[in-house]
């Protein structure tokens, strides 16, 4: 399937002889248009994968514009603008009536039309995430066609220079380049260990577990905690050294081992130390 903007036409080719089989849209469709299915240069044509053999009928997506013109200054009179607004559509196709109908159009907030670019993508919750080219915005909708994310990929003086072909949304993984960061705190006062742990850039991460490395004995598990946000802070009572973190996974496998940490003491210092603050002989001594 293939997408020719400046003749507002999809057009399905036959892979081995490059012949034509149907064209949709532009001068010689080879389907009757119905209410609202009209585009104009168009972007990012896809198939939705739901060819019904029984009817004969698939659905398409595809990003319209309705806009053809220069964006640099000049050539107005080039201009050609064929509705208020740009739109994302679905399109359902019946091959055997040679009739195309619009399933759904996912409109623009604010009214946005986009001069050029743009792509619409079919997310796995079905959820639909359009990109609106050189208006750099994107928006993402329900199935129903409600938007329930809107945003610009720029703000302030830049948000009117910033274009952006396409967007896509996918899951994000990150693999940490570091070890784990460990910092084991005890405070004589309430007599608790303060236990923080991190891992910069992880995403594979779903919860910590916390253990005190024994000097003859197997480890003893401490407890474990859900991993909530960039650092994971873990208390118990006592003073315990020697501690070590185990970073988990959602399958229960455990990804890597911190080193092991001495417990410091915590120290609270006064509000208006500065830069210059030694602490004293005491505290040296308690540390």
């Amino acid at each position: 399937m293939l997408s020719a903007r400046h003749a507002s036409t999809i057009y399905k080719i036959n892979g081995t002889d490059g012949s034509i089989i149907w064209r949709l849209g532009g001068n010689w469709s080879d389907f009757k248009l119905g209410h609202d299915v009209e585009f104009g240069f168009q972007h990012h044509a896809r198939y939705l994968e739901d060819y019904d053999p029984e009817t004969q009928t698939e659905t398409i997506s595809l990003f319209d514009n309705s806009f053809y013109g220069s964006e640099s200054g000049g050539g107005g009179d080039k201009q050609v603008q064929i509705y208020p607004y740009s739109r994302g559509k679905y399109i359902k196709l019946d091959y055997k009536n040679k009739e195309a109908t619009l399933v759904k159009a996912f409109i623009p907030p604010g009214g946005i039309i986009a001069k050029s670019q743009g792509s619409l993508q079919t997310l796995p919750n079905k959820n639909v995430l359009i990109n609106w080219g050189s208006e750099g915005a994107i928006t993402e909708y329900s199935p129903d066609g409600e938007p329930i994310f809107h945003a610009f990929l720029d703000s302030g003086i830049l948000q009117d220079g910033v274009q952006n072909y396409r967007a896509f949304r996918f899951n994000w993984t990150g693999y940490a380049d570091e070890t784990v960061a460990v910092a084991n705190q005890w405070d004589k006062d309430t007599n608790e260990t303060t236990i923080y742990v991190s891992w910069n850039g992880d995403t594979l991460t779903k919860h910590w577990k916390f253990y005190q490395k024994g000097v003859l004995a197997a480890p003893k598990l401490l407890g474990e905690k859900q991993k909530t946000g960039f650092e994971t802070v873990f208390k118990t009572n006592g003073i315990v050294p020697n501690v070590f973190a185990e970073a988990i996974d959602e399958r229960g496998h455990v990804l890597t081992v911190s080193d092991v940490e001495q417990a410091v003491h915590a120290i609270l210092l006064p509000a208006n130390i500065g830069q210059s603050y030694l602490p004293t002989h005491q505290e040296v001594m308690e540390l």
